[in-house]
């Protein structure tokens, strides 16, 4: 699986391998000691003198998401976000966004969220996918779930024609995201939001200013 020992242009000699078991699968990644720590507040702490994790040489994430922890080896080793791809995919840059919280790397999530805003330029629509991960698994509210609102209401009032059903003779939302919005604890935010978005013909787009969901540094 992943491992960090031979990354072009960085010099870790001398640093230890520390193992991270990921997922409840225990997905093992492979990663020097020194990057981990000083890139990381929480690794720092898990490897810190006295704990159990700085003498066996080994973090355990069981809780955390495989695709994410690829997120966080390519930022603490490459740091630049890649460039966007066809296909890219906005629920493994949200998982890493979560991830980023818990390891405290306010950095990398506000990267994260601009990369998201990035995404939304060549892959503007919301899908019911994304709605309902961010219901499932991030707290309300969060700088994420409330740029994740803020630009799907924009959506609903602009490009609204996207997000109806699927036959042309039908009215109203697509189902999947009905059921996704209604579910959500802000439903009522984003629709209420974008009802006054679509009243304001000078209304900006919030994947424009995803500094405006950035956390302190």
């Amino acid at each position: 699986m992943s491992s960090a020992t031979n990354w072009e242009g960085h010099s870790f000699a001398g640093s230890e391998i520390m193992t991270v078991l990921v997922d409840k699968d225990e997905v093992k990644y492979y990663l020097h000691k020194d990057k981990l720590t000083s890139e990381c507040p929480f690794f720092a702490k898990c490897l810190g003198s006295g704990m159990k994790e700085a003498h066996t040489n080994e973090v355990k994430l069981p809780e955390d998401d495989v695709e994410a922890l690829d997120c966080f080896v390519d930022w603490i080793y490459k740091e630049p976000m890649p460039n966007i791809s066809v296909g890219e995919s906005v629920i493994v840059t949200m998982k890493a966004w979560v991830l980023a919280e818990k390891l405290c790397m306010p950095k990398w999530q506000n990267a994260l969220i601009d990369h998201l805003a990035h995404i939304f330029t060549y892959f503007p629509v919301v899908k019911a996918s994304h709605l309902s991960w961010i219901n499932d698994n991030v707290p309300t509210p969060s700088p994420l779930s409330n740029f994740m609102r803020d630009y799907f209401a924009h959506e609903l009032a602009k490009n609204a024609g996207a997000y109806r059903k699927k036959q042309e003779s039908e009215l109203g939302l697509d189902e999947g995201l009905w059921s996704a919005l209604s579910k959500s604890p802000t439903g009522d935010q984003v629709t209420l939001k974008a009802i006054a978005i679509a009243r304001d013909s000078d209304a900006s787009n919030p994947k424009n200013r995803p500094h405006e969901h950035h956390v302190p540094v």
